[in-house]
């Protein structure tokens, strides 16, 4: 018997391997926005992020940086981690230190994952450095420029489809009015009809911070969430709006066509270039440990 189990185990583990080799392999694209950073120095700490796909030679796989002529600032192989609950993702981070970098230099940058020296996923930044204006506290703060300002997504849980679905973007405080922290919130509008809005989620940093908020019916209150399916219940295009207070910050545009929400066209398993291929799956962990990692649909979109 224990043979026998053996023998299953061992068919259902070569054929995981051999479906994931059907794709190329790539990162989780919100994650890899989601890396910290440190203004004061103009640093990262990359920690362990999910891989889609990974390739039966882990070896192959590195992080790097790269500056605007090609030159390497970073580039560290990785160390693995196996996440039994996911046959297609691995958890992947640079070795020893080295995902401790300080760049520390304004200048325009590549952050990119590569598989036998082949991008695989990469977001393209740049850097300044702000200064404080300050003669009796002189200091300079780094900024960064890229996705962040363009990108987010709905997310929903496909275990749970009666939970509200949320919406995830990055925002800063340049953005709010008078360049000071405050609540920002999420609205879905058909038709120039508002029809779904969030909490609001206090913005209190200068660089690009992570934001998420659930969706209720407007004009509700929050027990009544707005589902995937009720987004589903009507075709058409559909704007996700930002405010602060009465001031609009972004408009992003999303449609809904055969009772089905669009994905990005950077989303298509097919896209090209490949690096720059966005994951329609997300990993969320709000605890630290690998083993209450959910695997969630994205719905990316991008502001007009």
């Amino acid at each position: 018997m224990k043979f026998f189990r053996l023998i299953i185990f061992s068919s259902f583990f070569l054929t995981m391997s051999g479906f994931t080799q059907n794709y190329q392999p790539a990162m989780d694209y919100h994650s890899m926005m989601n890396i910290r950073f440190y203004e004061q120095t103009g640093g990262f700490l990359i920690e362990t992020l999910p891989i889609f796909f990974p390739p039966q030679d882990m070896n192959s796989v590195a992080f790097e940086i790269i500056d605007a002529s090609g030159k390497s600032k970073l580039k560290s192989d990785v160390y693995v981690s196996k996440w039994q609950q996911f046959p297609i993702v691995d958890g992947i981070r640079p070795k020893g230190s080295a995902g401790n970098i300080k760049l520390g230099q304004a200048g325009s940058y590549v952050l990119r994952v590569t598989v036998a020296g082949k991008e695989i996923t990469r977001i393209p930044f740049k850097m300044a450095a702000q200064n404080s204006g300050d003669p009796f506290n002189p200091k300079s703060t780094f900024t960064r420029q890229g996705p962040w300002s363009k990108l987010g997504f709905i997310s929903a849980n496909p275990e749970r489809p009666d939970d509200a679905i949320a919406f995830n973007w990055w925002a800063n405080t340049n953005e709010m009015p008078g360049g000071k922290g405050g609540k920002m919130t999420a609205h879905i509008l058909k038709s120039g009809k508002e029809i779904a809005e969030s909490r609001g989620f206090f913005v209190s940093k200068i660089n690009w911070q992570s934001c998420s908020k659930s969706f209720r019916q407007s004009g509700t209150n929050f027990r009544n969430f707005f589902t995937l399916a009720n987004l589903m219940a009507n075709d058409g295009s559909y704007e996700i709006v930002l405010k602060a207070g009465d001031k609009i910050i972004r408009t992003y545009t999303l449609t809904v066509s055969g009772g089905t929400v669009q994905h990005h066209p950077r989303s298509a398993m097919d896209y090209t270039p490949h690096a720059d291929y966005i994951t329609p799956k997300v990993i969320f962990n709000n605890t630290g440990s690998g083993s209450n990692n959910k695997m969630f649909d994205a719905y990316w979109v991008e502001s007009k």
